[in-house]
């Protein structure tokens, strides 16, 4: 069961989540949003990524979906170089 104290835990508050097109990464994205939270998840695989939230297209500036794969340093630097930009700070990384 969900209160009220829980589903605003996050607001405000901005996370990062890793792998997010399935398993573990996509279960903390989901609870992340369900919390309150503005989810930035990235997945190396796009289009399950999007596949994966399609159904969260209600949540306008909350979720932002993104390229990542972790296993290349360029990727991960522009990535978070770009959030730098675009986000005042990050609370949260999965």
């Amino acid at each position: 069961m969900q209160t009220s104290s829980t589903a605003a835990r996050f607001d405000r508050k901005a996370a990062v989540v890793t792998a997010a097109a399935s398993g573990i990464g996509l279960a903390c994205a989901n609870r992340l949003l369900a919390e309150g939270a503005t989810v930035l998840a990235s997945d190396k695989d796009l289009p399950a990524l999007e596949k994966s939230f399609t159904d969260s297209r209600h949540l306008p500036g909350r979720l932002v979906l993104d390229e990542l794969d972790v296993s290349s340093y360029g990727m991960v630097k522009s990535y978070f170089d770009t959030v730098a930009q675009t986000h005042e700070r990050i609370d949260v990384l999965v």
